[in-house]
């Protein structure tokens, strides 16, 4: 997946790595989703945030992987 300027498969997770962060997670609730990320100090998260940002706000989404599961086994398209 990754993003429009980073458009390769577990590259954020990479950077993140090198900045010493304990790696990239995400839970969704009823109403929200949450995207977390922890580092050891500021110097680190400063780094990887324009790449996490970027993954935010510029995925890239195959038509694929917009196909939802759902009870039963049907699909829905988001």
């Amino acid at each position: 997946m990754g993003s429009k300027k980073y458009p390769f498969k577990g590259v954020l997770d990479v950077i993140a790595n090198r900045c010493l962060a304990s790696g990239t997670n995400a839970w969704t609730d009823q109403d929200h989703t949450a995207y977390t990320l922890s580092t050891v100090g500021s110097e680190g998260f400063f780094k990887v945030l324009p790449v996490y940002l970027n993954h935010l706000l510029s995925p890239m989404l195959s038509v694929r992987e917009l196909v939802l599961p759902t009870v039963g086994g049907a699909h829905l398209r988001a």
